[in-house]
């Protein structure tokens, strides 16, 4: 039975970082996702570490962990294969193993694979794996001889685990300073105006011209949802003396000031390189360069925002 106990002994820390980072997900509005690498870590290196140290037969302790590693990875294996990877799978990554997507975005940013490929899926599963390699390091640490060097890898570990607090709490306030609080206590994503200003609706968001004119994006709720007239509507913006302007020909500039081409003026950038994707693609007779406002929405700096291409908003 304790060779049993011990050997179920890092599945079972691995299932508790999961139960908490499940009911914190659950309560925490969305905010308990910017602690789960924080309190994962904590479990790991120092319960998981002390844990596992206590474990004398090598033997179990090698089982153990090419076991949880197995299971870690299938878990994500199956979760791939059954869904594929998707807004629902992106929540339950950092839930099962919170290190994962970190693991697999080192390598998009390094253009080593493709964001959501095969083999970003992949490496995304064998990321799932991390946390047996911290159990193991750590538990070194608790046996190492030297109690010397044994405090000063304990501080350091401490160390982290503060950091990666510090980063949950500035992660959380990011969060709740993108978000409003509903009526049922829920966070949900609030709006911006260029000049910062936060609102709980798109509707009440305005929109601002050079001159300082004012305006809102409005939709004329007497189309038929399901009519042929509705498939390709997007509303229009309206100012404040009434006057409806085609969405179409909206732009937004690289300060985050509206444009309304009239007279058909705006011209596609030719200056992009032809395999780059990014909105920020029009450019009216001077060489401003703008973006649809069908793509645009504003940080909670005021400054616009795109899908993809923002380093090319302001060259």
């Amino acid at each position: 039975m304790k060779k049993v106990l011990q050997f179920l002994a890092m599945p079972l820390i691995i299932a508790l970082q999961i139960t908490i980072g499940c009911l914190l997900f659950a309560f925490g509005n969305g905010a308990g996702l910017t602690f789960m690498i924080p309190i994962a870590l904590i479990i790991y290196m120092f319960l998981g570490g002390y844990a596992f140290s206590k474990i004398e037969s090598k033997k179990i302790k090698i089982l153990s962990a090419v076991f949880t590693a197995a299971l870690l990875i299938l878990s994500f294996v199956i979760l791939f294969a059954v869904s594929g990877y998707n807004d629902s799978t992106g929540f339950i990554v950092p839930l099962i193993s919170p290190f994962a997507n970190s693991f697999s975005y080192m390598f998009v940013n390094f253009e080593i694979v493709e964001y959501l490929s095969l083999p970003y899926m992949i490496i995304t599963a064998i990321g799932s794996a991390i946390p047996v390699l911290i159990i193991l390091i750590s538990s070194k640490i608790f046996n190492a001889d030297n109690k010397k060097i044994k405090a000063a890898l304990l501080v350091v570990m401490a160390l982290i685990c503060v950091i990666e607090i510090g980063f949950g709490i500035k992660g959380a306030v990011s969060l709740y300073e993108d978000s409003y609080v509903g009526e049922d206590g829920q966070l949900y994503n609030a709006y911006y105006d260029v000049n910062g200003n936060k609102y709980e609706d798109n509707a009440d968001v305005p929109y601002y011209d050079t001159q300082g004119n004012v305006y809102y994006w409005t939709y004329d709720e007497s189309i038929d949802p399901y009519s042929d007239e509705n498939f390709l509507y997007c509303g229009e913006l309206t100012d404040e003396q009434g006057n409806e302007y085609d969405i179409d020909k909206v732009y937004v500039n690289a300060d985050g000031y509206i444009y309304i081409d009239e007279k058909d003026e705006m011209q596609l950038r030719e200056d992009i390189p032809y395999e780059v994707d990014t909105e920020w693609s029009y450019m009216d007779k001077d060489g401003n360069i703008y973006a649809s406002i069908l793509s645009v929405s504003y940080m909670n700096d005021g400054t616009p925002y795109t899908g993809m291409g923002n380093e090319y908003r302001n060259k």
